[in-house]
């Protein structure tokens, strides 16, 4: 099993827990399935099949228009989300979140 997407939400006023959250990807054939389809993704939003450290699914970026995402309407960055969140419902990807109370934590 791989370790296929991992982001994190630091804590904030709104919210004083860590949260971390991974998907995670059985090794096997559809594995190739899948890597083909993020390609195909990717070369259809960047014209270009590679994923980059400046050219990465960031929910954030995509979210707020930011980075490789500037200048693109709200409604091809939601259709980006939905293309990505497809890919997770087809190949039936396992998400798992973790939430750490900072203060219960420290104490």
């Amino acid at each position: 099993m791989y370790l296929g997407y991992f982001d994190e939400v630091k804590p904030s006023d709104h919210c004083e827990s860590l949260l971390v959250g991974g998907i995670l990807v059985q090794a096997g054939p559809s594995l190739y399935d899948l890597e083909s389809e993020i390609r195909s993704l990717a070369g259809n939003f960047f014209g270009e099949p590679l994923l980059t450290k400046d050219r990465e699914w960031h929910g954030v970026d995509i979210f707020q228009g930011k980075g490789p995402y500037r200048g693109r309407a709200i409604q091809e960055r939601l259709g980006l989300f939905r293309d990505l969140v497809d890919l997770v419902v087809k190949f039936e990807l396992p998400i798992q979140v973790v939430a750490v109370n900072i203060p219960q934590h420290r104490a």
